[in-house]
């Protein structure tokens, strides 16, 4: 009998649970290249992996020189301005 991908993934996470394992380090490298994780709670992990982990998304959406690259949504198409070049009014 054939052993699934789901059953493989469970029976390791048992193993895991059974070697006391506490943590995991989820990871992940950005477009530069970088190496970005988290570490989690192994009794998270089935969550994680079913709805994902939040990374912050400018590893996603920062080229290598430090510009958001646009077509990633991050920047002028989500409306994030920079504070520093926003006007203010003086009343």
């Amino acid at each position: 009998m054939a052993v699934t991908e789901q059953q493989a993934a469970e029976a390791r996470l048992d193993e895991a649970r059974e070697a006391g394992v506490k943590r995991v380090r989820v990871h992940f490298t950005d477009l530069t290249g970088i190496s970005r994780n988290k570490v989690v709670p192994l009794t998270m992990l089935e969550e994680l992996v079913g709805e994902g982990v939040n990374f912050c998304i400018g590893a996603y959406a920062v080229s290598h020189a430090g510009e958001v690259i646009e077509e990633t949504g991050l920047g002028s198409e989500a409306e994030f301005r920079d504070i520093r070049s926003t006007r203010t009014s003086q009343r």
